[in-house]
Formats: structure tokens, C-alpha cells, sequence
């Protein structure tokens, strides 16, 4: 087609061209303002504290060579890990459950769970929770960049506050969960160092009696085979005195894990203030007006097209609808 007859067809068509993109664009924006308006999304930057192995590791390798088996505790967490525990339903449930303080349009506020704040329907609290942990899981996006070992949340929420709570909730909880397992593995570490410290006591005061013993027996110990026995028996006594210091070490290390309260995530980038709105209703009649008049321009010129094969094809015409009818 000329470009004289693109321009005749767009004149003859003028009210689809203009009426159809037009009443697309009406209908996107009465649904975009029925969904609640522009979205806002809400991002933080962390760093975790990656199992490293640590002094607990050193321990271990040490006590190791003496035929005792030291818990370390350390699992070697990656970034996946907290990345893929910051989308668990555990996380995910917490987060639905907990209070947050929404704007309710009117100027005031309004206190709830996220399924009451986003009026979650269903038969039962069950369903109803697993909706709304839906609707979290696909509101929230998490990235991972392994050179610089960080990890990116990204939440989207109604309002700006409630992008942001949520997102800090997730954060609190991220770092909860690390602090009680990490908290969990030192007791247990805790108790059974202190089990085996007990053991390597006794065995060094019984290595120490020995060579008492050994000493008020043979006061004078002159015979070589008198001196070797002694030196085993000195030796004997540092070789469990050193077993004895390294797990005195490590259940005093593990006693602090025991008990220690130090965030194990880093906020780098914090998710309040980090507010911004998602999507612009200018834009949105933009995109939606411009994709309406493209389709309505090729449903014009197909149906063009097929005006004037009909008129000067009027036999292919005819057997297209007599296929088309045969196959109905």
C-alpha cells in the first residue's frame, strides 16, 4: 500500500483510530484507580555473616588429632541460603501476621495483618493465610550479587509505609532466625564440650597420677628403661594437657555463642525513606493508548486487505469461506 492510500485509510477510519485507543485508555485508567492506585516499592541492601569456619573450626583441628570429633557449627551459609530463607513460608507467614499500620483513605489509620489490611477472603484462616502469603511472595523480589556479597530485598505494598514495614519486618526476622540457630548450635556445642572437657580432665589427672606414682616408686630412676618410661609418661601428660586447653577454648567460645545477641545480618542500605512509586498514570495512558491504536491500524488494514482480495480475488475468496464453513 502507498503511502497516499495508508493516509486515505486512516481518514476513513478516523473515528476507530481515535474512538477505540481512547476508550481502551478510559477503561485502564478507571481499573488502574479500582486496584488502589500507583504502587510504591520499598528496597534495603544487607550483608550477612557467612559461615567462615572461624576459631571453633581451629579448634576442632586441633582436638581432631587427638581422636576427638568437635562440633565447628558453622554450615558454611552462602548468600542463597539467606536469600532463599528471607522467601521461606516461615518468614513469609511471620511477616503476614505481624501488625502494621496502613492509611485507610480517609486521612487516619487503620492496625492489622496484612490479611486484614489487604481484605483477604476465604473459608477459612488457613486459606486465607496462604493467600496472603501468596500475595507476599510475588510482592517481593529478592537479589543476590556474589561479588559484593550483599543481598538486595525489594517489597511492594498500596502504601509507602506498609512497603516499608513490610520490608524492615522481613529484615527483623531474617536476622531473629539466625540469632536463635546460631544461639541453638552453641548450646549445643556448649554441652557437649562440656562433656568432653570433663573426659580430658579426668584422663589428664590420671596421666598426672601415673607419673606420681611412677615418681615415689623409682626415686631414683637411673635405668635407661626406667628414663623411657618416664618420658612416655611425661609426654603422655602434655599430649592430653594439650587436648585438655583446646576444649577448655572451645567451650568457653562456645558458652559466648551460647548467649550472643549480635546481629548476624548488616543493613547496609536501610528500607526506611527508600519509598518510591511504582508506575506513573501518565505513563500508563501512554503505553495503554499506543498499543490500543496499533491494533486497532492493523485490524483496519487486515480487514483492508481482505476488502480487496475479495474484490479482486473473488474466487480464492469464495473457497477460503467454503473451507471455513466445511470445517464448522
Amino acid at each position: 500500500m502507498s503511502p497516499l492510500k495508508v493516509i486515505n485509510l486512516a481518514l476513513g477510519h478516523w473515528r476507530k483510530l481515535v474512538g477505540i485507543p481512547a476508550a481502551v485508555t478510559v477503561v485502564a485508567v478507571a481499573l488502574w484507580f479500582l486496584g488502589g492506585g500507583p504502587d510504591f516499592t520499598a528496597t534495603s541492601v544487607v550483608q550477612p555473616e557467612l559461615g567462615t569456619g572461624g576459631s571453633m573450626s581451629n579448634y576442632a583441628g586441633i582436638a581432631a588429632q587427638f581422636g576427638v570429633d568437635v562440633p565447628t557449627g558453622e554450615s558454611g551459609e552462602s548468600l542463597s541460603f539467606y536469600a532463599r530463607l528471607l522467601k521461606s513460608r516461615e518468614v513469609l507467614d511471620s511477616t503476614v501476621m505481624t501488625t502494621f499500620t496502613h492509611p485507610d483513605g480517609d486521612g487516619g489509620e487503620e492496625r492489622g495483618n496484612l490479611i486484614e489490611l489487604l481484605g483477604v477472603k476465604g473459608r477459612d484462616d488457613q486459606e486465607m493465610l496462604t493467600d496472603a502469603r501468596k500475595w507476599l511472595d510475588e510482592q517481593s523480589n529478592v537479589d543476590t550479587d556474589l561479588d559484593a556479597g550483599v543481598i538486595t530485598l525489594i517489597t511492594t505494598a498500596p502504601d509507602e509505609q506498609l512497603a516499608m514495614s513490610i520490608n524492615r519486618r522481613m529484615l527483623d526476622l531474617l536476622n531473629s532466625f539466625n540469632l536463635e540457630r546460631r544461639q541453638r548450635q552453641g548450646s549445643y556445642q556448649r554441652r557437649f564440650l562440656e562433656e568432653r572437657r570433663s573426659q580430658a580432665e579426668d584422663a589428664l589427672n590420671a596421666a598426672e597420677n601415673a607419673l606420681e606414682q611412677f615418681m615415689i616408686r623409682n626415686r631414683t630412676a637411673n635405668s635407661p628403661s626406667l628414663m623411657v618410661e618416664q618420658a612416655q609418661l611425661q609426654r603422655r601428660i602434655e599430649l592430653r594437657q594439650q587436648l585438655f586447653v583446646s576444649l577448655s577454648q572451645a567451650y568457653e567460645d562456645a558458652r559466648v555463642q551460647e548467649v550472643r545477641s549480635i546481629p548476624v545480618v548488616t543493613v547496609l542500605d536501610p528500607p526506611e525513606g527508600s519509598a518510591e512509586k511504582r508506575g506513573s498514570l501518565l505513563m500508563l495512558i501512554i503505553l495503554t493508548g499506543f498499543a490500543a491504536l496499533l491494533l486497532t491500524a492493523a485490524a483496519i488494514i487486515v480487514s483492508e486487505a481482505i476488502r480487496r482480495d475479495r474484490q479482486f480475488h473473488p474466487n480464492e475468496y469464495m473457497e477460503l469461506r467454503s473451507r471455513v464453513n466445511l470445517r464448522r
